[in-house]
């Protein structure tokens, strides 16, 4: 089974580091399960034309984003995502424990504080969102 993975970050540093770490989780924890094929771009729009032209199973969208025509900002573009693929697993990043806690009443199920630093804490919780998310795909319970 592939697992394809979108990772959404205005700050192209970020979004490549993430990119490298749901990889390196892969292939250290999850690869006897699935493989993952992970895509990150920088502006709602191209993570939007991205989702039309492959089919996700996860998006990492930034919560604070710059705003467009048809979203305010990266939480208004997780909670359409949600909307629009219900089956996509959605995990809202951001540094700001505020925006974490607006994508939780939006009833984002999933959440992770940005870390730029390679900190422990990050990498337990996006391991324990990967093997959650994984282990769910199987059929698991």
């Amino acid at each position: 089974m592939i697992m394809r993975v979108l990772v959404l970050d205005n700050d192209e540093n970020f979004a490549k580091q993430l990119q490298s770490a749901v990889l390196w989780l892969n292939r250290h924890y999850l690869a006897k399960r699935v493989e993952m094929d992970v895509d990150a771009v920088f502006d709602i729009a191209s993570a939007h034309a991205a989702i039309i032209r492959n089919s996700y199973d996860i998006a990492f969208v930034d919560g604070i984003l710059s705003s467009t025509d048809a979203f305010d900002d990266g939480i208004d573009f997780a909670k359409y995502l949600r909307a629009e693929y219900p089956e996509m697993t959605i995990v809202v990043v951001s540094a700001y424990p505020a925006c974490l806690d607006a994508a939780r009443v939006e009833g984002i199920e999933y959440v992770l504080a940005k870390s730029h630093v390679p900190i422990r804490g990050f990498y337990d919780r996006l391991r324990s969102i990967l093997d959650g998310i994984s282990y769910a795909s199987e059929g698991g319970s």
